[in-house]
């Protein structure tokens, strides 16, 4: 049984995401599940996939001129060498019943850019008068077109959770990175990328939803054996500090205190058990520092977790290979002229490959990318 049949879908999540016209995403159409590891050699399109479904957020937050602004501007994230000069993007959203289509296309003008199309299932419909009519929960006044339209209520709630997605690199833990400061009791944001906000992630968790907070709690147990619990407290006026307990020892550590792996792993657990963790949930190599123990029990967290988010990261490392499953696994690679393609291992002829190597064998040897 595969893992899309053991568990609902999850609302507002990916089942298939089409791009052509982005960096070497030239023309890339994949069916996503719920837990997707991208692999692939440097440069290869891994990082610009993660960067396109972003881009789907930034548009329904009505932050696309900034997002093209941050990659150096439009020009700049445009194929190189193609007729037309455009991105076309196409996201199928899970919805619980059928599967509302997204479709944007931008183009050069003088100006950097303009919109050609921006379309749910054909209807041609600003994101943001769609997310409003959700906000004020009365399609039939507001819109009263949509309830003759393909477009019913379950898509919009599908589309407004997606506002929250945010593509998360591998962060700073140097000694004055954000993550170790002393942080301000501020709203969380999910765009916040840094681990600036690490300890109200934790402190909202706790609060909201302790049971997910024990899961959290329980995770940490396993994973680090001399762990006893988890402190945050206040440690000035409007700041919080995070403080880690050990077992037979008498003084907690700081965040300044910690290692860049315990570190990293908090941030991950702080954005994957929230009890508002986006639908989808964008990684860019999260192994960083992490012990191959500590990666194994992380895919465990993967898999836990995609029953409430989608989970779509790349890597580099073949011990996380190791431990997923080939329809886990999407391999990317460059094709003769150098634009990307993408297949899920499940799909490539590895049964006689299986029978007396590893997955992240296989692919340490280059064989992956080779098969039919």
């Amino acid at each position: 049984m595969t893992t899309e049949e053991k568990q609902p879908a999850v609302i507002g999540s990916l089942k298939r995401f089409k791009v052509a016209g982005f960096r070497r995403l030239v023309d890339v159409d994949v069916e996503l599940g719920p837990l997707n590891i991208l692999i692939g050699s440097n440069g290869c399109g891994k990082t610009s996939f993660l960067e396109a479904i972003e881009m789907i957020a930034h548009t329904f937050r009505k932050e696309l001129r900034p997002f093209f602004n941050s990659l150096g501007g439009f020009q700049q994230v445009l194929t190189q060498g193609l007729p037309g000069g455009s991105i076309s993007l196409d996201a199928e959203f899970e919805n619980g019943s059928g599967n509302p289509a997204y479709h944007i296309s931008c183009a050069v003008d003088r100006f950097g850019y303009q919109i050609q199309e921006d379309s749910v299932n054909g209807l041609t419909k600003d994101p943001e008068d769609l997310l409003h009519s959700l906000r004020e929960q009365n399609l039939r006044e507001d819109f009263p077109k949509l309830n003759e339209s393909s477009i019913d209520f379950g898509s919009i709630v599908a589309m407004s959770r997606f506002q929250s997605v945010a593509l998360y690199p591998s962060i700073s833990t140097t000694r004055n990175a954000n993550i170790r400061a002393a942080q301000r009791t501020t709203p969380i944001a999910w765009q916040s990328v840094d681990g600036s906000d690490l300890c109200m992630r934790l402190l909202d968790i706790q609060q909201r939803d302790p049971e997910q907070f024990d899961l959290l709690l329980r995770v940490l147990e396993v994973a680090f054996p001399h762990f006893s619990r988890l402190e945050i407290r206040i440690v000035a006026d409007g700041f919080v500090g995070l403080y880690w307990h050990e077992k037979n020892q008498s003084r907690p550590l700081g965040s300044i205190q910690l290692s860049d792996g315990i570190l990293r792993f908090l941030w991950l657990l702080s954005i994957l058990y929230h009890p508002d963790c986006p639908p989808v949930v964008l990684l860019d190599e999260p192994e960083s520092h992490f012990h191959p123990q500590l990666i194994q029990i992380l895919i465990a967290v993967f898999r836990e977790c995609s029953a409430w988010t989608q989970i779509i990261a790349t890597t580099h490392s073949p011990t996380i290979v190791r431990f997923i499953k080939p329809e886990e696994l999407l391999v990317m690679d460059n094709d003769e002229n150098g634009h990307a393609t993408i297949q899920r291992a499940s799909n490539l002829n590895l049964a006689h490959w299986l029978e007396d190597f590893s997955l992240d064998e296989i692919w340490s040897m280059g064989r992956l990318t080779e098969l039919p």
